[in-house]
């Protein structure tokens, strides 16, 4: 359901705030794209207020899809010239998620990664990291493979990040299972995939080693694969950052010297699919990403 109310606001803008369609509570940290083009993206804020700016304005017509942990995806339609304000009301959707219960000396700690792992470095000394997130619906992660099929609960997650770029942006991260077998250097859309959490997580960190801890959150194992996002949550112009006339937004994920850790694959996220890398050339780009998790 949409409300339009009419405010003067420059061509090329729209902004708007999202409210659950139950209670009228603002919903925070959804992800808004344009899913006409995949050029332009954004989060909505703590308020559930949201702003976009479109560099094209003759672009008269869009569609935004609004995604948000624990609510049905939405799409509208608005056009960039009329200088309205949107009232977006989610409809909340029903999880079966499974719990699980953690038996204390029956479960064994397990890693994934490189605990304090060597950063890359370039031919200049500086720490190299992931492609950065820009406001075109891409962010980065990791994919991994998990031996076995265990039942189990994630325990921590432990990342680097650069000093470069905005190192003490906030993030979003997301915890997805595939509903099937998936392959490298593959697009999959948004409904090949589940979210293993009811609700977000929505941190920060500051350059080097950060952890995450995550029985809290009662995160079942999932049997084989997992991607993890690391999604910016923008914030105007706070946290962009230029390289090489290029604009980009929030941290940057370091990469492992090592060029193959064992289980661990650069993933991304981009207009609007998800997709892991396996190419020979890509092989040499693992991020540098650690994941601790209790299993019988």
């Amino acid at each position: 359901m949409i409300c339009n109310d009419v405010e003067p606001q420059i061509n090329g803008d729209i902004s708007g705030r999202l409210l659950s369609a139950d209670d009228h509570n603002p919903v925070a940290y959804a992800t808004i794209i344009d899913v006409s083009s995949y050029e332009n993206g954004t989060t909505s804020d703590k308020n559930g207020k949201f702003f976009l700016v479109f560099r094209n304005a003759s672009n008269t017509s869009v569609k935004l899809k609004i995604s948000c942990i624990g609510y049905q995806d939405t799409i509208v339609s608005v056009s960039t010239r009329d200088g309205k304000k949107l009232e977006v009301l989610l409809q909340k959707r029903a999880y079966a998620l499974p719990e699980v219960t953690i038996r204390g000396e029956s479960m064994a700690e397990h890693i994934i990664g490189i605990p304090g792992g060597t950063i890359l470095k370039n031919k200049n000394g500086e720490l190299t990291g992931l492609i950065p997130s820009n406001s075109a619906g891409f962010s980065c992660g990791v994919f991994i493979k998990i031996p076995g099929k265990k039942v189990g609960v994630l325990k921590s997650i432990e990342y680097f990040i650069l000093s470069r770029g905005k190192p003490e942006a906030p993030f979003m991260l997301r915890f997805l299972k595939a509903k099937e077998p998936v392959l490298p250097n593959r697009m999959y859309t948004e409904d090949m995939f589940t979210d293993l959490m009811k609700e977000p997580i929505v941190t920060s960190g500051q350059s080097g080693w950060n952890t995450v801890s995550l029985l809290d959150y009662n995160i079942s194992l999932p049997h084989n694969e997992l991607f993890i996002l690391f999604t910016p949550l923008e914030s105007g112009d706070e946290y962009k950052w230029m390289d090489n006339g290029k604009e980009w937004y929030g941290m940057v994920l370091g990469r492992y010297e090592k060029k193959r850790v064992r289980g661990l694959y650069w993933a991304i996220r981009a207009k609007g699919t998800y997709s892991y890398d396996d190419t020979p050339f890509r092989q040499n780009i693992t991020p540098a990403i650690v994941l601790n998790y209790l299993s019988e």
